[in-house]
């Protein structure tokens, strides 16, 4: 049911290792962003704003949301890791495709520590079913974005059966293949600041994968978002990093001092997914990556 390789994780160790696994190369370049507006929404899909709030039992653990089309597919898988703080709040551009809908938003937090997703009481999770503006005063029906804002509560739902009370375990299935960033050589002032990779199809403008680290702690380490890749596609992995901490988005595209830093990797997948070897004094630091931050706070 859960494949060991489609839990996301934020791993410190070395990266001086060969890779076997996915036969290859990586090709940094800045992309023409400019093909995907970064607004809100977008012909094909639209965003999703998520906050939660008053999530005190969870902070140090793994958080994770799954964006799910009426096939049961995940469209979209975002990862917090580890939650920092009791309310929180994220954005995720073109996470939401507008066909197959309704969609849900399937969301846990990793209680118990084990690495993957265990079912309730265990794990505490939770659905938005439809997915929809929740509460609906936060947003219209074509404002291209779904913002939800959401209360911890132990009304736990069983993320594994679908739809809701169906007899029989029905598991949400993955795309594909993992999306895996092994980083290194952030510069010393990254500690202790929130850093973001983005899993993005070069072609269709959509997002497939979101990673956050609220705190970094480490310079070099490995991210992996399971499960989200197609084989023999083409993506962007783009990388934010909150340089002065203020949790705002000052635009690494900008002019003037304190601005933030955005990068943004072209890479190729095969039937095994990605990795990509992100050195970021490789790599041009001023792209604009879009926010990190709702519109309005969620939290």
């Amino acid at each position: 049911m859960r494949a060991p390789n489609c839990n996301p994780r934020y791993n410190v160790k070395s990266l001086a290792v060969t890779v076997s696994s996915v036969a290859l190369s990586a090709c940094f370049a800045v992309t023409d962003l400019e093909r995907f507006a970064i607004g809100r929404g977008s012909t094909n899909y639209d965003d999703l704003d998520f906050g939660m709030k008053a999530a005190k039992s969870h902070v140090t653990e793994r958080f994770e949301f799954r964006v799910i089309d009426s096939d049961n597919v995940i469209q979209c898988r975002g990862v917090i890791d580890p939650v920092d703080a009791p309310d929180f709040d994220l954005t995720v551009r073109n996470a939401v495709p507008k066909v197959k809908a309704p969609y849900r938003l399937d969301f846990y937090a990793e209680h118990d520590l084990n690495g993957a997703y265990s079912g309730i009481p265990l794990d505490h999770s939770w659905r938005v079913e439809p997915l929809a503006d929740s509460p609906a005063t936060l947003g219209t029906a074509d404002d291209g974005v779904f913002s939800v804002a959401y209360e911890h509560n132990t009304s736990f739902t069983d993320l594994e059966v679908w739809p809701r009370n169906n007899p029989t375990r029905s598991a949400p299935k993955d795309t594909g293949a993992p999306a895996i960033a092994r980083v290194r050589n952030l510069p010393e002032e990254a500690l202790g600041r929130l850093f973001e990779m983005r899993v993005v199809d070069h072609g269709t403008g959509h997002t497939v994968g979101f990673f956050r680290v609220p705190v970094l702690k480490h310079r070099e380490f490995e991210l992996n978002i399971g499960g989200v890749v197609d084989a023999g596609v083409d993506y962007d992995v783009k990388f934010y990093l909150d340089a002065n901490g203020n949790r705002t988005y000052e635009n690494p595209a900008g002019t003037g001092t304190n601005l933030d830093r955005g990068w943004s990797v072209s890479t190729s997948s095969d039937a095994s997914g990605f990795i990509v070897n992100f050195d970021p004094t490789n790599a041009a630091s001023n792209v604009d990556v879009g926010t990190a931050y709702p519109a309005q706070s969620l939290k």
